[in-house]
């Protein structure tokens, strides 16, 4: 019997990794908030052909015009909500999101920390992020991605693929300390 880590890599081969990607999002009741889009939006389009509604951003003023051409050039648009806006500075309420999927996205963000901190902010908490980014060996990129993460979210799952990695991001941390020192009065009112 196959150990669930070989089940996901062999998933990984099967669908694709955008087809991976879009498996992964569980809430279809409320929009899903894709992170760097891009020209071709080719996550968004494969959302979009699975019936999720997405709030797609970018934060290239070039990109989204293409974007929506691409998106009424395939009758989705009405999909998609498209805006422009930079991973450090989402226009959204915190807590407010339920899933977050960042495609090839994040190894563009200046500040990293920064983008993973303002969308652990505005994800809900129970909410989901779903991280897919890629590495060259030399650049290092996926082990500060991995450490970025991990210091702002409880449960980082990270599926490994060749240069690529599938994370998947739940329960922000900052939830977790809030609730330390009611477990620890709970626990003490057991005793």
């Amino acid at each position: 019997m196959a150990s669930p880590r070989q089940a996901e890599r062999e998933q990984l081969r099967v669908l694709g990794e955008r087809e991976f990607v879009a498996s992964l999002v569980r809430d279809t009741q409320t929009p899903v908030l894709e992170i760097g889009a891009g020209t071709c939006a080719c996550l968004t389009l494969v959302l979009a052909v699975h019936d999720f509604r997405i709030l797609a951003i970018d934060q290239d003023a070039i990109a989204l015009p293409d974007a929506r051409k691409v998106f009424a050039g395939v009758d989705l648009l009405r999909r998609v909500t498209l805006m422009q806006a930079a991973a450090v500075a989402l226009p959204l309420r915190p807590a407010s999101t339920r899933t977050v999927v960042a495609y090839d996205a994040l190894h563009h963000a200046k500040d990293l920390i920064g983008a993973v901190s303002e969308i652990a902010n505005i994800l809900h908490p129970r909410g989901r992020l779903i991280v897919s980014d890629w590495d060259e060996p030399a650049d290092g990129f996926l082990g500060r991605l991995t450490r970025a993460l991990r210091t702002r979210f409880r449960n980082v799952v990270v599926i490994p693929r060749d240069v690529r990695r599938v994370y998947v991001c739940e329960r922000p941390r900052r939830l977790a300390r809030r609730a330390r020192p009611w477990s620890r009065r709970k626990l003490s009112a057991r005793r």
